[in-house]
């Protein structure tokens, strides 16, 4: 694939802020494929009739659908949600109270470098319909022209691959590629890039990956990039972590190695907190702190320290209170189905353990009280749960981006695992705790 020539790789001290002085911005370079990373796949949209009239002029004008399809449906995928709501504030689909409500749930400040007011094509037009043997296929804009008569029809492979889609031949076979654009340095660039779909028969739902990583480098060290799981490419949320030989040569990391924004990465013996992705160049800033006195959802950091309001009780919890037992912080919401179905694992865990040694504490998130009280009554949730809410925001202290997430702490409040469930969660505690 044919790339756009990038800037040279520089490192630089960068103003990100007073208090970030010493923050050094680290270009990146795109790839293709998913590197060390495991894919990830997002939902696409669809147009609806009962979307509102403020969506629907958000839409893409489509301006042929293609041939030999019957029940079309049209819709788009969106590589940057950001840049379209920016463009969308602009143009004056979006007023300026919905702008600043978005900024603040997604905690996103545009640039001017990072972002135009010209239109910039992060949308793939896409048309679902049947063939003559009542198949589900579909066309995508390859091209971006947002004529879909002329690019081909293919039908994606109709099976779940769990995340494990790298192969380049799995790719080569399946993946399409199409044509997007990005805002590098206040400047329009035109790309390409992999995309892949997969088709859910049972539930009639696709769902698309961007394969792409970027890396970038500093000092000998090679730092790997990942975009929102793969789902966007806006690097507005993105993990990253060392890049090993063994990852560069096909193996894929453990998902404890990630280390999201905020947290923290150790290079040639410094440790820098990862402050994200702007304007296409990674942000490091230099640490000069132990662990011992840093906060972090990742394993051996301290975590947060949170108090408040166990639910339903008057009782006021302090996680600090808990110090001298194993504890497990469990963040989970009502509506999310695995954490719903790890339930009785962790009730038979609990029953099964002794108070004075282990807890369990369920940090519910975006979830109503009443939905609250429903499953913790029909589950038998007999372990203290404490909300999170706009007022304590635990869950954004914590940096949790989805459920279940669950953070296994030592007698000191140090992470010593995470992501635990079922027998793993049983193995862990039975090793912990035998006599």
């Amino acid at each position: 694939m044919k790339k756009t020539p990038l800037i040279a790789l520089v490192c630089f001290t960068l103003n990100v802020t007073s208090a970030q002085e010493n923050a050094i911005k680290l270009p990146i370079t795109i790839h293709d494929g998913y590197g060390p990373f495991y894919s990830g796949f997002g939902a696409i949209t669809k147009y609806e009739e009962s979307q509102t009239e403020d969506a629907k002029k958000m839409r893409l004008k489509i301006s042929q659908l293609p041939q030999g399809l019957t029940d079309i449906t049209t819709g788009e995928i969106e590589s940057n949600y950001y840049q379209s709501m920016y463009l969308e504030y602009i143009n004056g689909n979006l007023d300026t109270t919905e702008f600043e409500s978005l900024k603040l749930d997604m905690n996103w400040s545009p640039d001017s470098l990072g972002y135009s007011k010209l239109p910039v094509k992060t949308k793939i037009a896409f048309a679902i319909g049947k063939n003559a043997d009542g198949e589900s296929q579909m066309v995508l804009d390859a091209n971006n022209n947002l004529d879909l008569s002329d690019d081909p029809i293919f039908k994606s492979p109709q099976k779940a691959q769990n995340g494990t889609i790298n192969d380049a031949e799995y790719l080569k076979e399946y993946g399409v590629s199409v044509k997007y654009e990005y805002v590098k340095n206040g400047l329009i660039v035109q790309d390409e890039v992999t995309l892949l779909l997969n088709f859910f028969e049972s539930f009639n739902l696709y769902l698309a990956s961007f394969a792409q990583y970027a890396t970038a480098e500093l000092g000998e060290t090679t730092i790997a990039i990942n975009s929102s799981n793969s789902v966007n490419l806006s690097y507005n949320n993105v993990n990253i972590m060392v890049y090993t030989d063994s990852m560069k040569n096909g193996s894929k990391t453990d998902h404890e190695k990630i280390i999201r924004e905020e947290e923290y990465i150790e290079i040639e013996g410094q440790l820098y907190q990862s402050k994200g992705v702007i304007n296409r160049a990674l942000i490091l800033l230099p640490i000069d702190q132990p662990k011992a006195n840093l906060y972090s959802t990742q394993i051996g950091f301290k975590t947060h320290p949170f108090k408040d309001t166990i639910v339903n009780q008057d009782t006021v919890l302090a996680l600090s209170d808990l110090k001298g037992k194993y504890v497990l912080l469990d963040f989970w919401a009502t509506w999310c189905s695995p954490c719903i179905q790890e339930m009785p694992n962790l009730k038979k865990v609990y029953d099964q353990t002794d108070r004075s040694e282990f807890e369990i504490i369920g940090i519910v998130c975006d979830s109503q009280d009443d939905a609250i009280a429903t499953a913790m009554g029909t589950h038998d949730m007999t372990w203290p749960q404490v909300k999170s809410t706009e007022l304590n925001q635990i869950k954004e202290v914590y940096n949790i981006t989805g459920y279940p997430t669950v953070l296994l702490l030592d007698h000191d409040g140090v992470i010593i695992a995470k992501g635990l469930r079922g027998k793993d969660l049983e193995e862990k505690l039975n090793e912990l705790l035998k006599p």
